[in-house]
């Protein structure tokens, strides 16, 4: 018997407009939001210097689409005058590669190999490149969050810095982030160029969702195959997931995968229930995977003391945990109020519980435990790099960090 089915799918029109990487031909609940980014880089458009621009938001918000929406236009109704650059950082997660992303798509977008080659000596080719045709760059650097952990300050820097330095053309900086305490800890002098208008990006209300998968269900999907109820669910989902947009289209897309391997001609709510759940791990690993590297530290102190069999966890009590987790990966810790709104975030996300409690004389504190299971939150956390590290070879298994 086959494994695979090639007959054309009775439920698809256009899969690829569920796609995370689809940009739509309008954005709906967004039009403030681009058009306040259209206002920053129209100097691009005109051969000038952009505003620089820092995006706020959690995950599934929009800001990564009306980034490349604006983007793509600025491409196409420039007049070569301005180019735009989207950079994933969560791929190219060092200063290095994010200059090397640049540099290639500045020469036509084909990979290129750079290996050998020094940092300065990538950066002068672009400041080179910007320079002979006198183009205004404008780089997007999305999940910027990933690329601050790993030295990005003065690759920021040195973005920021370029004008000073070009004889022709200007680089104007994106910046896409999760965390919108990001700038706190950079130099006052990267921090004020890179500030120079601010976008805070909003969760999707459920009406907003529907209207979303609505647009989005009308290009991917055939007609007749999906209803309101259906949408309603998906987008009811979302909203208790702070508003996630990039999670309700993935769950309808996953819906429509498995009404089609079952050979339906519609999308139930059956289809939608059987989605959440093979979705559900998945959501939980990519949200803690774009989390910043402290407020990873902190939900990685929580996971400990709960292994080590902690009744309670107060605040004072997980601040020196996670103090003790980044003096081990050579960081210095943030502030108690820092931590304490990374809680408050956690709890936002649906990660763990904060609730404060009275403890009579003793005052009022707030109490953390896990929501989702300890065991899966630690089992994702180890996968990032620093956090894997700590304990050396035996960490992922029977060592802890406390």
């Amino acid at each position: 018997m086959p494994l695979f089915r090639t007959d054309p799918s009775r439920i698809f029109a256009d899969r690829r407009a569920l796609d995370p990487s689809f940009i739509p031909s309008r954005l709906p609940h967004r039009e403030e939001e681009v058009e306040r980014l259209v206002l920053d880089l129209s100097p691009a458009a005109r051969g000038e210097r952009p505003t620089n621009v820092l995006i706020y938001g959690k995950t599934g918000t929009g800001k990564t689409a009306v980034t490349r929406f604006v983007g793509r236009a600025l491409n196409e109704e420039s007049g070569g005058r301005a180019k735009y650059v989207h950079v994933n950082c969560e791929i190219s997660y060092t200063p290095f590669l994010v200059l090397t992303k640049i540099l290639s798509e500045l020469r036509g977008g084909q990979p290129e190999a750079y290996t050998g080659f020094s940092q300065d000596y990538v950066y002068g080719k672009i400041l080179s490149a910007v320079s002979a045709s006198g183009v205004s760059l404008v780089v997007a650097l999305d999940e910027m969050d990933r690329l601050m952990a790993r030295g990005g300050e003065g690759l920021l820097y040195l973005l920021l810095d370029a004008n000073e330095r070009l004889d022709s053309g200007s680089i104007g900086v994106i910046g896409i982030a999760n965390d919108i305490g990001i700038t706190r800890g950079l130099d006052p002098r990267v921090r004020s160029r890179l500030s120079e208008d601010k976008i805070v990006f909003p969760p999707y209300t459920t009406t907003q969702l529907m209207d979303i998968l609505r647009d989005r269900a009308r290009v991917a999907l055939r007609p007749g195959t999906w209803d309101d109820g259906v949408l309603e669910l998906i987008a009811l989902t979302a909203a208790a997931e702070h508003g996630d947009a990039r999670r309700a289209i993935e769950l309808l897309r996953l819906a429509g995968d498995i009404a089609d391997s079952r050979g339906s001609d519609r999308i139930t709510e059956e289809h939608v229930v059987e989605a959440r759940r093979r979705a559900e791990e998945d959501y939980l690993r990519r949200l803690v995977e774009t989390l910043p590297l402290h407020q990873k530290a902190v939900l990685m102190a929580i996971c400990e003391l709960l292994n080590r069999g902690a009744p309670m966890i107060t605040m004072s009590v997980l601040y020196g945990a996670y103090s003790n987790i980044v003096s081990f990966a050579g960081l210095q810790p943030l502030t108690q109020r820092r931590v304490r709104d990374f809680v408050h975030d956690l709890a936002t996300m649906g990660l763990i519980s904060a609730e404060v409690r009275s403890f009579g004389r003793e005052g009022r504190t707030t109490v953390v435990t896990a929501k989702s299971d300890p065991a899966k939150l630690r089992q994702i956390l180890l996968q990032d790099e620093l956090l894997g590290s700590l304990g050396g070879g035996g960490f992922g298994g029977q060592r802890t960090l406390l």
